[in-house]
């Protein structure tokens, strides 16, 4: 909340309006933007600060899309077998990655602090691609 009422303040700094009761507060492009910025100072001030080894792993998402399955983990993190499990193990418990069904989803909070879009980083078939 306090990020949102900081975007306002910047956003009526350029240009003022004028209050009606019936206008909310805070517009949504303030959220978008507070959302936006907690997610980058999450990432950096949380997530890859504590995540110790893993935060190579954790930078190699950066640029891709939300939801994987284990081919394209494997692909982004370039590890295989007991030492691929052992790193997405470790990615779930500390939150980075969420299990859900056969696929892993990256949380919302973190996806604009490392620009991730989202979809499916996989093909229908459940094989890794370019798209």
């Amino acid at each position: 909340m306090n990020k949102a009422k900081e975007a306002q303040s910047r956003r009526e700094e350029r240009d003022s309006r004028e209050f009606l009761a019936s206008m909310p507060l805070l517009e949504p492009d303030a959220i978008r933007k507070a959302l936006a910025a907690l997610s980058e100072q999450r990432v950096q001030d949380t997530l890859l600060a504590e995540s110790g080894d893993f935060a190579v792993h954790i930078s190699a998402f950066a640029n891709s899309k939300a939801e994987h399955n284990d081919a394209t983990v494997a692909d982004v993190i370039k590890l295989s077998g007991g030492k691929l499990e052992e790193v997405i193990a470790e990615l779930v418990a500390i939150g980075f990655l969420e299990k859900t069904g056969a696929t892993y989803k990256i949380p919302m909070l973190y996806r604009s602090g490392l620009k991730i879009i989202q979809g499916k980083a996989f093909g229908q078939q459940g094989d890794a691609s370019d798209a």
